[in-house]
């Protein structure tokens, strides 16, 4: 079983404490279930420990993959959950001087290489000493336009299809979360079964084959569709308003959930 969950928002609409809160579920039902995140970003300035963390280790992830990682039962690699990763810079402009984001390098792990596009537009303030790990266990690609940058998204593709296709064999359920508020977290995803959609204080679920047909159907002269784009013409197979939750919040959103995850879910488990 494949399930997205995906936000309204472009910031904490709750889609990690969502994936947590399902996976916990499941896994108290004896189901083998893997968190996916197929692309994230994080901050040089804002994220700086998880960062070293992960430079120590010759790679690269975020904040959510962790979270993830630390809840499944059975360990696979961080990067397997995580195929895609962006170190930001910590500008407020989008774009720099060479018309790229302002983003340092992407890590993209495909099969069992690491490959690690860097952005030739950006001079990282951090010392080289904290990247010479990453870099030496890495293949390097040199992003120098939006050319070089729109050659990635085939890298991208292929990774997140090839780490889905392993977790679908090792996993029950695997649940997939998108980033900000985009609709689907990679072009070509497919086969959706449920799609869970949260912003505060609301969840809607639908159908996935009829979010993805949905999402076909939607005209948009962006690149990324928005969730709000896609759940504007369809009608969920359930909703419910979310109460605030002081503390546990995980399993306190799993427990308010239980009742409509076992009505939905009831052929499976």
């Amino acid at each position: 079983m494949k399930i997205l969950c995906a936000g309204l928002r472009d910031y904490k609409s709750g889609k990690t404490t969502l994936t947590l809160s399902l996976m916990r579920f499941f896994k108290e039902k004896d189901i083998s279930v893997s968190g996916f995140k197929p692309k994230s970003g994080n901050n040089l300035w804002y994220h700086w420990k998880s960062i070293k963390k992960a430079l120590e280790e010759g790679t690269l992830y975020g904040t959510d993959a962790i979270a993830l990682h630390e809840e499944m039962a059975k360990k696979i690699p961080i990067t397997l959950i995580n195929p895609v990763h962006r170190l930001w810079m910590p500008n407020s402009d989008e774009m720099n001087l060479g018309g790229l984001p302002n983003f340092i390098l992407d890590r993209i792990t495909l099969e069992n290489e690491q490959i690690i596009a860097i952005n030739n537009h950006i001079k990282c303030p951090v010392d080289d000493l904290y990247f010479k790990t990453l870099l030496s266990q890495s293949k390097i690609l040199n992003i120098k336009n939006r050319e070089d940058l729109q050659k990635l998204t085939n890298f991208y593709e292929k990774a997140d299809k090839s780490a889905e296709k392993k977790l679908l064999k090792e996993f029950d359920i695997v649940i997939c979360e998108s980033y900000a508020n985009t609709g689907l977290p990679w072009d070509s995803i497919n086969n959706l079964d449920y799609v869970f959609v949260i912003e505060p204080f609301y969840l809607s679920i639908y159908d996935g084959e009829r979010y993805l047909e949905a999402s076909k159907l939607v005209s948009t002269i962006r690149i990324e569709q928005t969730t709000e784009e896609i759940v504007e013409p369809i009608k969920p197979l359930k909703y419910a308003k979310i109460p605030p939750f002081s503390e546990n919040i995980i399993d306190e959103f799993k427990i308010f959930l239980e009742t409509q995850l076992e009505e939905l879910f009831h052929d499976f488990l």
